[in-house]
Protein backbone atom coordinates (compact mmCIF):
# COMPACT_ATOMS: atom_id res chain seq x y z
CA UNK A 1 0.00 0.00 0.00
CA UNK A 2 1.45 3.77 -1.12
CA UNK A 3 0.81 5.96 0.88
CA UNK A 4 1.29 9.86 0.61
CA UNK A 5 1.00 10.49 4.47
CA UNK A 6 -0.80 10.47 7.35
CA UNK A 7 -2.79 13.36 9.40
CA UNK A 8 -5.60 14.10 11.09
CA UNK A 9 -8.50 15.66 8.99
CA UNK A 10 -10.86 18.27 10.04
CA UNK A 11 -15.11 17.86 9.00
CA UNK A 12 -17.71 20.43 9.04
CA UNK A 13 -17.96 20.26 12.72
CA UNK A 14 -14.06 21.69 13.47
CA UNK A 15 -13.75 20.03 16.24
CA UNK A 16 -13.74 16.03 15.11
CA UNK A 17 -10.68 15.01 13.63
CA UNK A 18 -10.27 12.07 12.23
CA UNK A 19 -7.39 9.46 11.37
CA UNK A 20 -6.94 9.97 7.63
CA UNK A 21 -4.59 8.04 5.46
CA UNK A 22 -4.04 9.99 2.17
CA UNK A 23 -3.33 7.16 -0.67
CA UNK A 24 -3.66 9.76 -3.81
CA UNK A 25 -4.07 13.26 -4.13
CA UNK A 26 -4.83 12.75 -7.65
CA UNK A 27 -7.18 10.98 -8.05
CA UNK A 28 -7.88 11.72 -4.40
CA UNK A 29 -7.96 8.54 -2.53
CA UNK A 30 -7.89 8.13 1.32
CA UNK A 31 -8.24 6.07 3.92
CA UNK A 32 -10.21 7.05 7.28
CA UNK A 33 -9.21 4.93 10.70
CA UNK A 34 -11.83 3.74 13.25
CA UNK A 35 -14.58 5.34 11.28
CA UNK A 36 -17.32 3.27 12.24
CA UNK A 37 -17.11 1.06 16.08
CA UNK A 38 -17.17 -2.11 16.80
CA UNK A 39 -20.59 -2.56 18.10
CA UNK A 40 -21.85 -0.72 14.69
CA UNK A 41 -19.74 -3.24 12.12
CA UNK A 42 -20.94 -6.24 14.29
CA UNK A 43 -24.68 -4.95 14.01
CA UNK A 44 -24.43 -4.43 10.26
CA UNK A 45 -23.05 -7.85 9.53
CA UNK A 46 -25.58 -9.57 11.96
CA UNK A 47 -28.43 -7.68 10.02
CA UNK A 48 -26.88 -8.23 6.56
CA UNK A 49 -26.52 -12.27 7.43
CA UNK A 50 -30.33 -12.62 7.12
CA UNK A 51 -30.96 -11.17 4.01
CA UNK A 52 -28.17 -11.95 1.45
CA UNK A 53 -28.07 -12.72 -2.24
CA UNK A 54 -26.05 -13.53 -4.92
CA UNK A 55 -24.48 -9.95 -6.03
CA UNK A 56 -25.51 -8.70 -10.01
CA UNK A 57 -23.46 -6.28 -11.98
CA UNK A 58 -23.79 -4.50 -14.92
CA UNK A 59 -22.76 -1.05 -16.49
CA UNK A 60 -26.35 -0.25 -17.27
CA UNK A 61 -28.72 0.62 -13.56
CA UNK A 62 -31.67 -1.31 -15.21
CA UNK A 63 -30.33 -4.14 -16.07
CA UNK A 64 -27.86 -6.10 -13.35
CA UNK A 65 -26.93 -9.48 -14.22
CA UNK A 66 -25.21 -12.24 -12.84
CA UNK A 67 -21.81 -12.65 -13.70
CA UNK A 68 -19.71 -14.61 -11.53
CA UNK A 69 -16.91 -14.52 -13.73
CA UNK A 70 -16.89 -10.75 -13.01
CA UNK A 71 -17.92 -10.61 -8.99
CA UNK A 72 -18.46 -13.40 -6.77
CA UNK A 73 -19.77 -12.36 -3.67
CA UNK A 74 -23.34 -12.32 -1.35
CA UNK A 75 -24.88 -8.70 -1.23
CA UNK A 76 -27.83 -7.30 0.55
CA UNK A 77 -29.33 -4.06 0.77
CA UNK A 78 -30.42 -1.23 3.00
CA UNK A 79 -32.12 2.32 3.12
CA UNK A 80 -30.11 4.98 5.27
CA UNK A 81 -33.01 4.34 8.06
CA UNK A 82 -33.31 0.67 8.34
CA UNK A 83 -31.86 0.27 10.83
CA UNK A 84 -31.05 3.37 11.93
CA UNK A 85 -27.35 3.21 12.11
CA UNK A 86 -27.03 3.74 8.42
CA UNK A 87 -28.33 7.02 9.03
CA UNK A 88 -25.60 8.01 11.67
CA UNK A 89 -22.96 6.76 8.81
CA UNK A 90 -24.80 8.89 6.07
CA UNK A 91 -23.93 11.79 8.48
CA UNK A 92 -20.76 10.91 9.50
CA UNK A 93 -19.79 10.33 6.17
CA UNK A 94 -21.59 14.20 5.22
CA UNK A 95 -19.32 15.48 8.19
CA UNK A 96 -15.51 14.14 6.73
CA UNK A 97 -16.34 14.58 2.97
CA UNK A 98 -18.21 17.58 3.04
CA UNK A 99 -20.93 15.92 0.43
CA UNK A 100 -24.63 15.37 0.77
CA UNK A 101 -24.60 11.15 1.63
CA UNK A 102 -28.72 10.63 2.29
CA UNK A 103 -30.75 8.19 0.36
CA UNK A 104 -34.10 9.73 -0.44
CA UNK A 105 -37.13 8.50 -2.47
CA UNK A 106 -36.40 10.83 -5.81
CA UNK A 107 -33.02 12.82 -6.69
CA UNK A 108 -31.23 11.35 -4.06
CA UNK A 109 -27.89 12.50 -2.95
CA UNK A 110 -26.45 8.79 -2.51
CA UNK A 111 -27.93 5.26 -3.30
CA UNK A 112 -28.80 2.96 -0.02
CA UNK A 113 -26.38 0.99 1.27
CA UNK A 114 -24.75 -1.97 -0.14
CA UNK A 115 -23.39 -4.82 2.72
CA UNK A 116 -21.20 -7.35 0.57
CA UNK A 117 -20.18 -10.57 2.04
CA UNK A 118 -16.91 -12.20 0.30
CA UNK A 119 -15.93 -16.04 1.18
CA UNK A 120 -13.09 -17.67 0.43
CA UNK A 121 -12.27 -16.81 -3.25
CA UNK A 122 -14.35 -13.87 -3.06
CA UNK A 123 -13.18 -11.50 -5.34
CA UNK A 124 -14.75 -8.54 -8.31
CA UNK A 125 -12.12 -8.37 -10.89
CA UNK A 126 -11.01 -4.68 -12.01
CA UNK A 127 -14.13 -2.12 -12.90
CA UNK A 128 -15.81 1.72 -12.39
CA UNK A 129 -17.98 2.50 -10.24
CA UNK A 130 -19.64 4.91 -12.39
CA UNK A 131 -21.94 3.63 -15.23
CA UNK A 132 -21.27 5.88 -18.36
CA UNK A 133 -24.58 6.09 -19.53
CA UNK A 134 -26.09 9.04 -18.89
CA UNK A 135 -29.84 8.15 -20.38
CA UNK A 136 -30.50 5.23 -18.48
CA UNK A 137 -30.91 7.25 -15.06
CA UNK A 138 -34.06 9.13 -16.79
CA UNK A 139 -36.02 5.42 -17.31
CA UNK A 140 -34.49 3.85 -13.71
CA UNK A 141 -35.93 4.19 -10.48
CA UNK A 142 -37.22 7.37 -9.28
CA UNK A 143 -34.43 8.17 -6.74
CA UNK A 144 -31.83 7.76 -9.21
CA UNK A 145 -33.43 9.68 -11.75
CA UNK A 146 -32.05 13.00 -12.27
CA UNK A 147 -29.55 12.57 -9.80
CA UNK A 148 -26.69 11.73 -12.27
CA UNK A 149 -23.59 9.01 -12.31
CA UNK A 150 -21.52 8.02 -9.01
CA UNK A 151 -19.22 11.06 -8.37
CA UNK A 152 -17.83 9.42 -5.30
CA UNK A 153 -17.63 6.11 -3.55
CA UNK A 154 -17.39 5.41 0.09
CA UNK A 155 -16.43 1.82 1.31
CA UNK A 156 -16.39 0.45 5.31
CA UNK A 157 -14.60 -2.06 6.36
CA UNK A 158 -16.70 -4.61 8.32
CA UNK A 159 -14.06 -6.84 9.26
CA UNK A 160 -10.42 -7.99 8.90
CA UNK A 161 -9.34 -11.10 6.30
CA UNK A 162 -6.89 -13.17 7.58
CA UNK A 163 -5.49 -13.33 3.94
CA UNK A 164 -6.06 -12.05 0.37
CA UNK A 165 -9.30 -9.53 -0.28
CA UNK A 166 -7.26 -6.20 -0.98
CA UNK A 167 -8.69 -3.37 -2.49
CA UNK A 168 -6.46 -2.28 -5.41
CA UNK A 169 -6.14 0.15 -8.47
CA UNK A 170 -4.07 -1.72 -11.00
CA UNK A 171 -3.86 2.53 -12.90
CA UNK A 172 -2.61 4.13 -10.35
CA UNK A 173 -0.24 0.93 -8.57
CA UNK A 174 -1.91 1.30 -4.99
CA UNK A 175 -4.01 -0.69 -2.54
CA UNK A 176 -5.29 -1.46 0.74
CA UNK A 177 -6.14 -4.31 2.45
CA UNK A 178 -9.58 -4.66 4.49
CA UNK A 179 -8.85 -3.17 7.94
CA UNK A 180 -12.08 -3.07 10.34
CA UNK A 181 -13.90 -0.13 11.16
CA UNK A 182 -11.69 1.68 8.55
CA UNK A 183 -13.23 3.55 5.18
CA UNK A 184 -11.82 3.87 2.10
CA UNK A 185 -13.11 7.15 0.04
CA UNK A 186 -12.53 7.89 -3.47
CA UNK A 187 -14.06 10.41 -6.39
CA UNK A 188 -14.89 8.72 -9.62
CA UNK A 189 -15.14 12.27 -11.93
CA UNK A 190 -11.53 14.65 -11.64
CA UNK A 191 -12.18 17.89 -10.21
CA UNK A 192 -10.64 20.18 -12.61
CA UNK A 193 -13.44 19.12 -15.67
CA UNK A 194 -15.91 17.29 -14.17
CA UNK A 195 -15.19 14.28 -15.92
CA UNK A 196 -15.30 10.35 -15.16
CA UNK A 197 -12.00 9.61 -14.12
CA UNK A 198 -10.43 6.06 -15.35
CA UNK A 199 -7.95 5.83 -13.85
CA UNK A 200 -10.33 5.03 -10.73
CA UNK A 201 -10.55 1.69 -12.26
CA UNK A 202 -10.77 -0.58 -8.89
CA UNK A 203 -10.97 -4.33 -7.99
CA UNK A 204 -11.33 -6.71 -5.02
CA UNK A 205 -8.52 -9.20 -4.82
CA UNK A 206 -9.71 -12.79 -3.95
CA UNK A 207 -10.06 -13.29 -0.30
CA UNK A 208 -7.66 -16.70 0.57
CA UNK A 209 -8.61 -17.23 4.78
CA UNK A 210 -11.67 -15.77 6.39
CA UNK A 211 -14.59 -13.42 5.13
CA UNK A 212 -14.42 -10.12 3.39
CA UNK A 213 -17.32 -7.77 4.84
CA UNK A 214 -17.50 -4.10 3.13
CA UNK A 215 -20.73 -2.06 3.18
CA UNK A 216 -20.70 0.97 -0.05
CA UNK A 217 -22.49 3.76 0.21
CA UNK A 218 -22.55 5.90 -3.96
CA UNK A 219 -22.46 9.49 -4.23
CA UNK A 220 -24.07 11.24 -6.86
CA UNK A 221 -23.56 13.90 -8.55
CA UNK A 222 -26.48 15.71 -7.55
CA UNK A 223 -24.26 15.88 -4.09
CA UNK A 224 -21.55 17.84 -5.78
CA UNK A 225 -23.62 20.36 -7.72
CA UNK A 226 -22.82 22.91 -4.86
CA UNK A 227 -19.24 22.62 -4.54
CA UNK A 228 -18.36 22.09 -8.32
CA UNK A 229 -18.55 23.56 -11.49
CA UNK A 230 -20.90 21.80 -14.24
CA UNK A 231 -18.94 19.04 -16.72
CA UNK A 232 -17.00 20.72 -19.12
CA UNK A 233 -18.90 18.92 -22.37
CA UNK A 234 -22.36 20.11 -20.80
CA UNK A 235 -21.37 23.66 -20.82
CA UNK A 236 -19.98 23.78 -24.43
CA UNK A 237 -23.03 22.24 -25.56
CA UNK A 238 -24.88 25.00 -23.47
CA UNK A 239 -22.88 27.58 -25.75
CA UNK A 240 -23.08 25.92 -28.80
CA UNK A 241 -27.05 25.96 -28.30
Amino acid sequence: MKSKGCQYSYGIIPIQRWKTEILSFDPYIALFYDFVTEKESNLIIGKASLKLEKALTGPDPRDFVLNTEQRLSKASWFEDASPSVFRRISHRIEQVTGLKAGYRAERSFGEAYQVVNYGIGGFYTPHYDFFKIDKAFKTAGNYLQDSGDRAATFMVYLGNVTSGGATVFPRLGIGTPPIKNAALFWNNFAPENGLRDERTLHGGCPVISGHKWVTNKWIHEISTAMIRSCRKESSVKENAS
